[in-house]
């Protein structure tokens, strides 16, 4: 049977999750305070769900499964959104032209990687 960690090892981990949250919240707001809020879910995504030994290669794809993922969801909205759902809320189309302008520069990144412009 596995001996159970100490009361202090069990604190001091607590204390580093509590310290990696912390700093990953940050990041987050600073992304998202930026007008990236997609890429402040990615990095928490990648640093909270992916294991540390995955290849460049396969973060690139989880990525872009990530973003494509947010792209589906906003179309949708938009969808929504033009069958007759007002929105005049300063802040809340604020927030859309974010994620607007951050999709669009997205899709082009992609574009450019399928036509061979970017590696």
């Amino acid at each position: 049977m596995a001996q159970r960690p100490s009361a202090e090892t069990r604190d001091a981990h607590g204390r580093a999750r509590k310290a990696r949250r912390e700093f990953l919240a940050e990041i987050s707001r600073n992304l998202a305070d930026a007008g990236r809020p997609i890429e402040a879910g990615w990095v928490m995504f990648q640093a909270l769900a992916i294991k540390g030994d995955a290849t460049p290669q396969a973060l690139g794809e989880m990525r872009v499964a990530f973003f494509s993922g947010a792209m589906h969801l906003f179309e949708g909205i938009l969808e929504i959104l033009d069958e007759g759902v007002e929105a005049t809320n300063e802040r809340y189309l604020g927030r859309m032209m974010v994620v607007t302008k951050e999709l669009t520069e997205f899709g082009d990144e992609l574009r450019a990687k399928d036509s061979g412009e970017l590696n």
